[in-house]
């Protein structure tokens, strides 16, 4: 498995696509992707088997040197053979060569042990989103401290 900075337009409409197939799709909802943005530069991490994206990072670098994990998704059947350690890796690496302090994810409820692992603490009780409702998902914000 590879795993890189992803620019090419045509592996990003993959990343996209794996997105809305993990994330919304299996839980009824349309494709919300693009519903939070403000307008941020995106940087893509991808988990790559081949030619085909098994996983994807979405992450969003603020001026204060804080980073977001926007979005998160590893195909079902590769869940579980490290594509999310190996992505978060890939990450990581480089929020720390950009001199960030630390990086939050919103956690869903089925994603807060992967975090655990990870080394994200809690900083929330459960939240709910009205995009989300009906749909089974909540979310703690969850930081991790950069050393």
């Amino acid at each position: 498995m590879q795993f890189a900075v992803e620019k090419d337009k045509g592996v990003l409409e993959q990343v996209d696509n794996l997105l809305y197939e993990v994330l919304w799709k299996p839980r009824g909802m349309p494709n919300v992707r693009h519903q939070f943005d403000k307008g941020e530069a995106e940087i893509i991490f991808t988990a790559r088997e081949g030619n085909n994206v098994v996983g994807a990072f979405v992450v969003i670098i603020y001026k204060d040197k804080t980073a977001e994990l926007r979005h998160a998704a590893v195909l079902p059947e590769y869940q579980g053979q490290k594509a999310g350690k190996g992505l978060w890796n890939e990450a990581l690496k480089y929020i720390k060569a950009e001199g960030i302090n630390s990086i939050y994810v919103y956690a869903r409820n089925t994603a807060i042990g992967f975090w655990e692992k990870t080394g994200f603490r809690a900083e929330t009780d459960w939240l709910d989103h009205e995009a989300f409702a009906g749909s089974g998902i909540r979310f703690k914000i969850m930081f991790f401290d950069i050393k």
